[in-house]
């Protein structure tokens, strides 16, 4: 992201108490967090995993 982190995302959610499905992808899983809601998926994406995962999410 150019101008901050996905982490910092996190952090900004969780303290305005907002409470949606999230999935981050990233190139990097040195700090995954660990919070209910937030899904990491590690590049490269595998599409057929993501579609999955957004209508699982969605339901």
């Amino acid at each position: 992201m150019p101008t901050g982190s996905g982490l910092r995302i996190i952090e900004e959610l969780k303290s305005r108490k907002v409470q949606v499905p999230t999935i981050f992808i990233t190139g990097v899983m040195d700090k995954t967090p660990k919070e209910e809601n937030v899904i990491m998926i590690r590049k490269p994406v595998n599409f057929k995993n993501l579609i999955s995962l957004i209508q699982k999410e969605l339901r």
